[in-house]
């Protein structure tokens, strides 16, 4: 069943039973590329305070998209969610804010005050998507297997990122390892890997080529080894 929801999503929802949505009626959230699986969005009319309380709740832990009034949704059925990246982590009950201007979905579970995940929302093309966050890590030292000793401490953080590369930097010389936002899409979420990891935010270095397929960029300094 398909219908209008209060704000009028331009898109198929798809692969996720979600409950407990801000806005009448239900739709379909189509999430990451898989588009076989149909899971029913069930709306019983959500007051908006409890919208706005959520949101102000999440938004104490990361900066979320201004001018916009998210759609709120539960998560009820964790079973036919878990070959779903986005909700690897995920437990019935947590709550989903989707953003449907800025793009932006935030996996929140109330219980611990914690967010579980951030993805972006593609909707460029006929139906949504949730897809990972690309990264490539490279090694700004002479240290050798660097990159994949730190990919742990990133998937902390952002769960249900995806490592596109692990590669060596254009020079060996960091001291201080740095985070570059390719795609600003995703920028709100570098600013919470860059947090969660320590890190400072800044821009692609001289020498240095972004990878055109990554999101982020992490290049690894001495402050590593």
């Amino acid at each position: 069943m398909v219908v209008k929801v209060k704000k009028f999503l331009p898109f198929i929802l798809v692969l996720i039973t979600l409950a407990a949505l801000s806005s009448a009626g239900y739709f379909y959230y189509q999430y990451s590329q898989n588009q076989q699986e149909l899971l029913k969005l069930k709306n019983p009319k959500l007051a908006s305070d409890e919208v706005r309380e959520i949101a102000a709740k999440v938004g104490k832990l990361m900066e979320l998209p201004k001018d916009e009034e998210p759609t709120l949704a539960t998560v009820t059925d964790l079973e036919k969610l878990k070959d779903q990246p986005f909700f690897q982590n995920a437990q019935n009950g947590d709550k989903v804010l989707i953003f449907n201007s800025a793009q932006k979905a935030i996996l929140y579970r109330m219980q611990s005050n914690k967010i579980i995940n951030v993805a972006p929302l593609n909707t460029g093309s006929p139906s949504a998507e949730i897809k990972p966050i690309g990264i490539v890590i490279r090694n700004g030292t002479s240290s050798t297997g660097l990159t994949s000793k730190f990919e742990p401490e990133i998937k902390k953080v952002l769960p249900d990122a995806q490592i596109l590369d692990k590669e060596n930097a254009a020079n060996t010389g960091y001291t201080q390892s740095i985070i570059i936002v390719l795609n600003e899409s995703v920028k709100k979420e570098a600013e919470v890997l860059a947090k969660g990891l320590n890190l400072s935010l800044q821009g692609l270095p001289a020498g240095e080529k972004a990878p055109s397929s990554a999101d982020i960029l992490i290049i690894l300094g001495k402050d590593r080894t």
